[in-house]
């Protein structure tokens, strides 16, 4: 893995971002993030690891590049799971990969606590960088009964980092149906309280961050489900009955550029927002007006459809994929089915 060092001279709380893309794909809403993210908390330096260095070029100024190339040993780790390796360009090797990729990403920086941020987080500037800077466990969320998810991973140091990436490679060797998010809920499972907690994710948590970190449910009622997966439908206001969270018992709204999440006589602030739709338009400049949008939309609970070209694009080009692969044939009968279901 090489570092290619930005500027890192000036002050910082002694944390660090850090994002993770693997493949060759270039996502319009990660540039504008990583922009975003720059100019919203210069005080908390900025690593993205790549894969692809040909993506080097879309990297905004002040983000520190970290190369990344796949051993062999991973790879035959990685292809012993039961997980498609041609979806998406290997998309389900990737997600789980990536949590591997922290152990290196914390080698080179060993002296700070580190926060795995994924590519569609939204990070609101109320973000509490400060305290969660002093939190001396692993932390993440969950998204149901069965599994976690790592929309936020955070490890204060190297050696908790180790650890991590130790239990999750010991459960993909033995549990070849595992997933990133299964892997990080038994991963859960194995670590005693002193070394792990949960991100505060619900109501039902003790809010000792004054706030929630949404771990898809917020993220997916407001701003949609992702067009890709749907032929080009964003639809607004999903919320899933296997989630942890239910989005549709809050109502939402913005006090200034703060978000907050209102049950009952309850209301907390939401510090981060998991954009399922991977709308560029809510990580660009005008990112606060884009959400006031979509909490003014919210008023209206009943589910809103919009067709996105982007999304439709996304969707055909993976048909494409999928018809010139050796279960060609299959894939088009199944999506065919689906057209009219």
């Amino acid at each position: 893995m090489e570092n290619s060092k930005t500027d890192d001279s000036t002050s910082h709380l002694g944390i660090r971002a850090v994002f993770i893309h693997l493949g060759s794909s270039s996502p319009k809403h990660l540039w504008l993030n990583l922009k975003r993210h720059r100019e919203m908390f210069p005080q908390v330096p900025l690593d993205l690891v790549l894969s692809d260095k040909r993506l080097r070029q879309f990297v905004p100024e002040g983000v520190n590049v970290i190369d990344y190339q796949r051993t062999v040993e991973l790879d035959e780790v990685l292809h012993g799971l039961e997980l498609s390796p041609s979806f998406r360009k290997g998309f389900w090797h990737f997600t789980i990969e990536r949590l591997l990729v922290l152990k290196q990403v914390h080698m080179i920086h060993p002296d700070d606590a580190i926060l795995h941020v994924e590519s569609d987080v939204l990070l609101m500037p109320s973000f509490p960088w400060q305290q969660l800077k002093y939190q001396r466990k692993l932390m993440w969320g969950r998204a149901d009964a069965n599994e976690d998810i790592a929309a936020l991973v955070f490890s204060p140091n190297f050696e908790l980092t180790e650890l991590l990436t130790k239990l999750i490679t010991e459960e993909m060797v033995s549990n070849s149906l595992t997933s990133d998010m299964r892997a990080l809920r038994a991963t859960a499972k194995q670590l005693p309280k002193e070394k792990f907690d949960y991100l505060c994710f619900s109501f039902e948590q003790p809010s000792f961050f004054g706030g929630l970190f949404d771990v898809l449910a917020f993220g997916m009622w407001l701003g949609g489900m992702d067009p890709s997966n749907a032929r080009g439908l964003q639809t607004f206001h999903i919320s899933m009955p296997h989630h942890t969270v239910r989005a549709n018992e809050f109502s939402y709204h913005l006090i200034g550029n703060k978000l907050f999440a209102k049950r009952g006589l309850e209301q907390r602030e939401i510090f981060s927002l998991h954009v399922h739709s991977k709308e560029p338009k809510v990580f660009g400049s005008n990112w606060l007006e884009t959400l006031s949008k979509w909490v003014g939309l919210s008023k209206n609970p009943l589910p809103i459809r919009k067709f996105v070209l982007r999304g439709f694009y996304a969707w055909l080009r993976e048909l494409l994929v999928e018809i010139f692969s050796a279960k060609g044939l299959v894939a088009i009968w199944s999506r065919l089915k689906s057209l009219f279901q």
